[in-house]
């Protein structure tokens, strides 16, 4: 959406709005998030922001996404998650999972006990009330773009942007994600809105914490560049050299709005939660290890000879 305007035009149009910034503050805020290390870098997240979230494959970052969609929807932001890999079904376990504090695994094994009927309820009633739309198979970022323009959320989250693809540009793979790319920073400009899309990472980069390298953002590099905040989720080793499954580690590797800075959160991959909930003192951390990285030959054997 062009928009050409004088300078005198400008030079008004900002006065009356530091005027009103400083008059109604709270009304300029940033959309504070669940992190408060997020809200201490970043100021929250803020209209006209595109967000890039990488991470290696199942390391993290639908769970970031899930958690800060639960927390904005609960906060009565409209949102729009996209999934490209994730039907409506599944896409609901999560949600169940991290509103209610149930493991997915009981969803799944269909072993829900009576106090976990009483939170998929909470859950339920909790998720009804938040504003917005789920899509599922939005492959192209000009459908995308008409689901924007229809529904007009706060904030629109893709999972994930390799996954897409354009009606319009055609070519190599480069290419068309450094169009995807700008097309969602694009629609920034356009809408008064954020942008949140999720990004792979080889799993190099996790490891060395290098995001320079050829093992940064896979597909383009315009990922990076264009984003007005890009973060990394890369995991926690300890001193053995053992991941820590129960933690990430977030990297804020580029920021137009802050500084670069790093920080651990807490992970529980079996309920898609990331950054603390208030129900976390119930996790049972021998269960989530098996839930994010299976049981242990040792758990199976027992179970064996059951």
């Amino acid at each position: 959406m062009m928009q050409t305007i004088s300078f005198p035009e400008l030079a008004q149009k900002y006065w009356d709005l530091e005027k009103d910034r400083h008059s109604n503050p709270d009304e300029h805020q940033g959309w504070r998030t669940h992190i408060p290390e997020l809200n201490d870098i970043l100021g929250g997240i803020h209209k006209h922001w595109y967000i890039v979230i990488g991470g290696p494959q199942k390391g993290g970052k639908t769970a970031m996404a899930v958690s800060l969609l639960t927390f904005f929807g609960k906060s009565n932001l409209k949102v729009l998650p996209i999934s490209l890999e994730m039907s409506d079904m599944q896409y609901a376990t999560r949600l169940f999972a991290n509103v209610g504090g149930i493991d997915t695994d009981k969803f799944r094994d269909i072993q829900l006990t009576d106090e976990d009927w009483k939170d998929a309820k909470f859950a339920k009633d909790t998720i009804s009330q938040f504003e917005g739309a789920f899509n599922y198979g939005a492959r192209d970022i000009e459908t995308v773009r008409g689901l924007v323009d229809e529904i007009k959320p706060d904030i629109l989250f893709v999972d994930y942007v390799q996954l897409m693809s354009s009606r319009k540009v055609h070519g190599k793979r480069h290419e068309v994600l450094a169009h995807i790319s700008a097309e969602l920073k694009g629609m920034t400009l356009d809408y008064p809105m954020a942008v949140i899309a999720l990004v792979q990472v080889g799993q190099e980069a996790a490891k060395s914490n290098n995001f320079n390298t050829a093992y940064g953002f896979h597909g383009s590099s315009a990922f990076k560049n264009d984003a007005d905040v890009a973060m990394v989720i890369a995991p926690v080793f300890n001193p053995a050299g053992e991941i820590t499954p129960e933690k990430k580690r977030v990297h804020i590797v580029a920021s137009r709005h802050s500084r670069e800075d790093s920080f651990d959160v807490t992970f529980v991959g079996a309920r898609s939660l990331i950054g603390g909930a208030p129900k976390i003192e119930k996790v049972n951390m021998g269960d989530v290890v098996e839930a994010t990285y299976g049981p242990s030959s040792y758990q199976r054997k027992k179970r064996e000879e059951q």
